[in-house]
């Protein structure tokens, strides 16, 4: 699986990114991609996909751009909507970006009592 780990994650997308520390430009690599849970097409899917594709990846490059990590740092950048999250770190790879995003499983309690 590439990308940053989540843990509970009932619908999972990860990428190992080429980082340019230059430009803090993200490349993402077709073949360093991951996906894992509900298919695509599905309406689950779908709609996780559309709010990799919408939300957090245009806010990853923003805040990247933003923040000016080093290609060293072990920064973690962090997006929480809902039950969907995205996290990301260059994880002192010198290269390297890691994102992970997840639409989270419910817990237990929140099956059980509905919430």
């Amino acid at each position: 699986m590439w990308g940053y780990p989540i843990d509970n994650a009932a619908v999972y997308w990860g990428a190992r990114a080429i980082y340019n520390w230059n430009s803090y430009y993200i490349d993402l690599l077709p073949d360093r991609q991951s996906y894992e849970g509900a298919e695509q097409t599905s309406a689950e899917g779908a709609a996780f996909c559309r709010w990799v594709n919408t939300k957090a990846l245009p806010w990853l490059r923003k805040t990247v751009k933003r923040a000016k990590p080093s290609p060293n740092s072990e920064e973690v950048f962090e997006l929480v909507e809902g039950d969907y999250v995205l996290r990301a770190s260059c994880r002192s790879s010198y290269g390297y970006i890691y994102i992970g995003a997840a639409r989270l499983a419910a817990t237990p309690q929140e099956a059980t009592h509905g919430t």
